[in-house]
């Protein structure tokens, strides 16, 4: 095998991921209509075929969709987020083993870059097989030119029944007659603000964009992305598949209470594990934060309660990556916000103006954090990661049978995560 001069980009893609996750259990519900929703049981967050068919889109309210499901025996699971954390580490372990070092875009998306001469459909369809028989998850495998143009060829493959899960451009031309049919919203990283603006600019398809020459008006009317977009829908790579993840620059932790929460103690419970997932989160990239903000509000789409929201953020003296200094500033900035009589239905933290833990620099007059403190923050964050999250943590955290928590009441077992719910055979 020899290498060529320009790697293709190898996208692969679970076809609707979540509820794929649980059919592995459940080979019972094949054929039959069904969704996966979000926190709280809010929303259709991942749908099969036969459910779109019956028009049910991303993200409708499951309230208003509710008589639509049962009249037409739609299942609906709520998120079984650690089962299908899982699956996508089993899922993504085969894709390294067989492609090497991949760049991890979501739960269930994955891109590659390949520059070996060999039979890349034949390949797809080997990859394809492997990930069905091992993991039980089927997959659309597109191979382009370039990230977007690999976008949009994943997209053909799994509305195009013909190309039997397996999309191939070899070249930019040859995208050029899908494009012609695909609305330019629905292209990798354009989204409904810059949608709009396009069309005041006369272009409508995907296939406008790519021969719209006039890159001064894009840049003034838009953004370097959008040209960036278009020159990769020529197969010009501007956006590289790289293996280490882009650091972020703002953590955030929010959710939907179950119930309404009407107490400072409850309130201060679901801040402490806001904090103590995102400072993980920002330890585990190799971050410190300079500044915390927390959210209260109300239930806005409840009419006749008082409505209330309460946005503060406060500016650390020395960045920091320790959970216990973090929750002591939230929970300080919440004896501030916090208001007698609120039926408060969500609540949030975000760790912004982060830094990289080596690059920060010390003030004069904040407490520098005891070694002590530092090894407890280690062995917390190595026994969470095997054991699972927050099962060690702050006094300040919540239990397990705090009623705030999220609704799932219609959650699957624990399939492959909890001994007591592993399914049983015979």
């Amino acid at each position: 095998m020899s290498s060529n001069s320009k790697p293709y980009v190898i996208l692969i893609d679970g076809d609707s991921f979540f509820w794929s996750c649980e059919l592995i259990f459940r080979p019972d519900l094949i054929g039959k209509p069904g969704i996966i929703l979000s926190n709280n049981d809010g929303c259709a967050v991942s749908r099969n075929r036969l459910a779109k068919k019956l028009g049910i889109a991303m993200g409708d309210p499951y309230f208003k969709i509710r008589n639509l499901c049962e009249e037409n025996g739609v299942i609906a699971f709520s998120s079984n987020f650690e089962l299908y954390l899982d699956i996508s580490r089993r899922f993504k372990q085969i894709l390294k083993e067989e492609v090497g070092g991949i760049e991890d875009y979501s739960v269930d998306e994955s891109f590659a870059s390949w520059n070996i001469r060999m039979d890349l459909k034949k390949f797809a369809k080997h990859l394809r097989f492997r990930l069905l028989r091992e993991v039980g998850i089927p997959t659309t495998v597109s191979i382009a030119p370039s990230k977007v143009l690999a976008k949009v060829g994943s997209r053909i493959g799994k509305n195009d029944p013909k190309m039997e899960g397996v999309m191939f451009f070899h070249s930019h031309i040859e995208a050029d007659s899908y494009l012609k049919e695909i609305s330019v919203d629905k292209l990798w990283g354009i989204g409904r603000g810059r949608h709009l603006q396009l069309r005041c600019l006369g272009v409508h398809s995907a296939y406008d964009l790519k021969y719209y020459d006039n890159t001064k008006l894009l840049r003034k009317n838009l953004t370097k992305a959008v040209v960036q977009i278009r020159d990769e829908l020529h197969g010009i790579e501007c956006f590289p598949v790289t293996e280490i993840p882009e650091k972020k620059k703002e953590i955030m932790s929010t959710r939907t209470f179950f119930r309404s929460v009407y107490t400072k103690f409850e309130l201060a419970r679901a801040l402490s594990d806001h904090i103590s997932d995102a400072s993980a989160e920002l330890r585990l990239q190799g971050s410190v934060a300079k500044e915390v903000t927390i959210y209260l509000s109300s239930n806005r789409h409840r009419d006749g309660i008082e409505q209330y929201s309460f946005k503060k953020s406060m500016r650390i003296g020395s960045a920091t990556d320790n959970t216990f200094r973090l929750i002591e500033l939230a929970l300080s900035m919440l004896e501030l916000g916090f208001k007698n009589g609120i039926e408060y239905k969500r609540s949030g933290i975000k760790l912004s103006q982060l830094e990289d833990n080596y690059e920060y620099t010390l003030s004069l007059f904040d407490p520098i954090e005891s070694e002590k403190v530092s090894k407890l923050i280690t062995a917390m964050d190595i026994i969470n990661s095997r054991f699972g999250k927050r099962k060690v943590r702050s006094l300040s955290c919540s239990t397990d049978n705090l009623t705030w928590k999220m609704n799932r009441s219609n959650l699957s077992p624990a399939y492959t995560t909890n001994f007591n719910e592993l399914p049983i055979c015979g």
